[in-house]
C-alpha cells in the first residue's frame, strides 16, 4: 500500500512539475493536470473502488490517496486499485 501511496504522490509531482509549457520536452503536450484544489476534483476519475481513494493534503498541497485496499475483484489478474482519468 505504501508503494501505491507513493506512486501516486509521485504521479501527481510529475504532473505539477510539468504543468509549465517550458518544462515539457520538445514535442510532447499536457494532457491533463489536476491540482486536487477543487471539491470536485475526484470527478475526473474512474476507479474499481471510489471508497479507497481520498484527496490528501500535505505542506506541498494536495495529490489522490489511495487510503485501503479495494474491494473490487477482477475476473482474470489484475490490480486491485484502478484510478483512470475519464476522458483520456
Amino acid at each position: 500500500m505504501k508503494l501505491a501511496i507513493t506512486w501516486v504522490s509521485l504521479i501527481a509531482a510529475t504532473l505539477s512539475w510539468c504543468a509549465a509549457a517550458e518544462n515539457l520536452p520538445q514535442g510532447y503536450h499536457l494532457l491533463y493536470q489536476q491540482d486536487f484544489e477543487k471539491g470536485d476534483a475526484l470527478q475526473d476519475f474512474v476507479m474499481s473502488d471510489p471508497a479507497a481513494w481520498k484527496i490528501a493534503s500535505d505542506e506541498k498541497g494536495k495529490s489522490l490517496e489511495l487510503v485501503k485496499q479495494s474491494d473490487y475483484k477482477p475476473a482474470f489478474r489484475s490490480p486491485f486499485n484502478i484510478a483512470l482519468i475519464k476522458d483520456k
